[in-house]
């Protein structure tokens, strides 16, 4: 059962609705500001949860997510509007960056069912607040949905590789002894791809080990 939380009336506002149990606000209006309670119960206990509503005037509301990237970093930034995803609606996804519409270059692309932006390598120029609209019809009328990031650059190494990298091993020398059981580990990062599949071989003195066939292979993700 929903309700309104800060106010002597509990009733819900006009344009205020609830659908399968979710809260839709069609269209939010700036009365809409405040807390509502959310609350369950059955025959042994009951649960009560407060969420609080802050709408915005403009286009890009402010930013609830903080990302500082290293400089020459690749980063990627999630859109992160699943409720909307789950709906399985006919979409159409832009980003804003400052509030102004971005134009997708060969730096700048995204992923069009997810609506993850990737960015070119980070300078002080990608920083800034961007921000993820889905344009979704409902029941006739158009309605867009809002998410901003805030992206902070920083100088430093990076903390992640912006790419494909072997992390180890690095020209290591591994003694063994004879007729031992050895076990090497390999660690590579696959940074932000779009490729679905990335394959990782070791090899003899350039051939594959698949020719050796005392050899044996586990991986792990």
């Amino acid at each position: 059962m929903w309700s309104r939380g800060d106010s002597g009336n509990k009733s819900l506002p006009t344009g205020v609705e609830v659908r399968d149990g979710l809260l839709w606000f069609r269209p939010v209006q700036m009365t809409h500001n405040g807390s509502y309670v959310c609350e369950k119960r059955d025959n042994t206990r009951s649960s009560k949860r407060i969420f609080r509503v802050l709408v915005s005037r403009g286009d890009c509301p402010d930013p609830n997510e903080n990302i500082t990237v290293t400089k020459g970093v690749q980063p990627g930034l999630e859109c992160k509007q699943a409720e909307i995803f789950r709906l399985n609606l006919a979409r159409k996804i832009r980003w804003m960056k400052d509030c102004h519409l971005m134009e997708m270059d060969k730096g700048s692309t995204y992923l069009k069912e997810q609506g993850s932006l990737r960015l070119p390598p980070v300078t002080e120029r990608e920083a800034g607040k961007y921000t993820c609209l889905i344009d979704i019809t409902i029941d006739g009328r158009n309605y867009t949905t809002a998410r901003s990031i805030q992206l902070t650059a920083k100088s430093g190494p990076p903390e992640v590789f912006p790419e494909l990298h072997v992390v180890s091993p690095q020209k290591d020398v591994v003694i063994v002894q004879v007729g031992k059981r050895a076990e090497l580990q390999c660690l590579a990062y696959a940074g932000f791809s779009e490729d679905p599949e990335i394959f990782m071989f070791w090899t003899i003195n350039g051939t594959e080990t698949s020719d050796h066939m005392e050899l044996t292979h586990s991986w792990k993700l």
